[in-house]
Formats: structure tokens, C-alpha cells, sequence
């Protein structure tokens, strides 16, 4: 007897700090450009005394004629194909690795109870997302206009 599968999504957008650590996390129920306008206006109100650096993948939503940039947000788009440059994407990685990985969460909510709880821990734990984000070529990065 067939059974349909029915799917259900729940998106994190985020944004780490190789140099201090820090984690800004925004969870959704749906990923659009609007989305993304409302966790870049939080990034700019946040760190509103900083000009912000994001280095961002080409997908559509990062790219979209309704983007706002906050004045004091400037984006950076990455190399197609290459999320090991990425220092969010080693995020997800590491919360795959440690808090998804061999695991059975039985509903959604229960699975976005997991990501909440590892970002979280992450957000505790500067020191751990160093680790996996801080790449040489940021921190020698110059920034051209």
C-alpha cells in the first residue's frame, strides 16, 4: 500500500562573526526577500555602532530587486559553488553534525526544538564557532568600493 509523504520546511537564517564568534540566528516558516529584509534590518539594528560585512551566496533571495541594504550592511556575494567559503554555511554544517545527526525528531516542532537548542549552545559558545568559521582569508580580506 503507497503512502504519500508529505513535507514540511522550517528555515534559519543566520550570520556568524569569525572573529568574535557570535551567531545571529532568525527562524522562519518560509524563505523569501522579504525574509531576508527583515534579518538584515535586525543584523543593522543589532550592530547599528558597525559597519557590517556579509558574505552571502548568489541565491535569489540574496540578489532580489525588493532587497533593502541598511546603511550600515554591505554584502560581499561568494564564488558559485563554493559554501566552504562560506563561514554560515559551516553553521549547518556543524548543527547537522552535532545536534540533527542520528537523530528521530518526530514533528517539525520537535526538530526546530533541536536547531533552537544547538544555536543556542553555539551563541553560548564563541569559541566553538571560531573554530570552524575564523578562515585565514577573512581575516586578510580588504574590502574594495
Amino acid at each position: 500500500m503507497a503512502q504519500q509523504q508529505i513535507r514540511e520546511y522550517s528555515y534559519v537564517v543566520g550570520a556568524v562573526c569569525p572573529l568574535t564568534g557570535e551567531v545571529f540566528p532568525l527562524t522562519a516558516s518560509y524563505l523569501d526577500t522579504g525574509v531576508m529584509n527583515i534579518f538584515l534590518d535586525q543584523v543593522a539594528k543589532y550592530y547599528q555602532a558597525y559597519q557590517v560585512v556579509i558574505f552571502m551566496d548568489k541565491a535569489g533571495w540574496h540578489r532580489a530587486k525588493g532587497l533593502i541594504l541598511p546603511t550600515n550592511i554591505h554584502i560581499e556575494y561568494l564564488p558559485p559553488y563554493s559554501p566552504e567559503l562560506n563561514p554560515a554555511e559551516q553553521l549547518w554544517k556543524y548543527l547537522r553534525e552535532h545536534w540533527t545527526c542520528n537523530g528521530s525528531a518526530h514533528s517539525l516542532e520537535k526538530l526546530e526544538d533541536i536547531v533552537v537548542a544547538g544555536l543556542n549552545y553555539l551563541i553560548k559558545n564563541p569559541e566553538i564557532v571560531k573554530s570552524f568559521s575564523n578562515y585565514s582569508w577573512i581575516n586578510n580580506a580588504e574590502l574594495c568600493n
